[in-house]
């Protein structure tokens, strides 16, 4: 046998099947992650946009998010948009896997369209959630009148 084809059989066993098994790994670990942030995120996005309700904002942001400013603008808005119509296009845009205080946190990125009595407005949110824990949380909120 030709013992550069042994060579190169020796390295793909050795280095290629590992990297395809990582790649494997990575991709279904994400599919996981938006699989389960998905149902939750499109429920919870529905019902605070619906009922402008800030406590639910409240109670289900992350620590960062209850410090930030976003409250005061989600109020702001209210009146300058009026009563909830639909939301259109919400769509995933990317997973990823971080480090916050020595803990892993996943976070999925949402997009979408608001449509309300007044106008419209785009949406931007964030989900997040550690590792671990199977409870998500709003890491960001963003309307934007358009």
């Amino acid at each position: 046998m030709n013992p550069r084809l042994v060579t190169l059989l020796i390295l793909v066993f050795f280095l290629g099947l590992p990297v395809a098994g990582l790649i494997f790994v990575w991709k279904y670990a994400h599919v996981n992650i938006e699989s389960s942030a998905d149902p939750f995120a499109r429920q919870i996005a529905r019902d605070i946009l619906e009922d402008w309700d800030a406590k639910l904002l409240d109670d289900l942001g992350t620590l960062p998010f209850r410090q930030s400013e976003m409250e005061t603008d989600f109020d702001k808005m209210k009146p300058k948009l009026g009563r909830f119509v639909a939301i259109e296009n919400f769509s995933l845009v990317k997973s990823t896997v971080g480090e916050r205080k020595e803990a892993i946190w996943q976070f999925v990125h949402y997009q979408g369209k608001v449509k309300y009595e007044k106008g419209s407005a785009a949406l931007k949110m964030t989900i997040a959630r550690r590792t671990m824990n199977p409870e998500w949380r709003i890491e960001s909120l963003a309307l934007t009148q358009r």
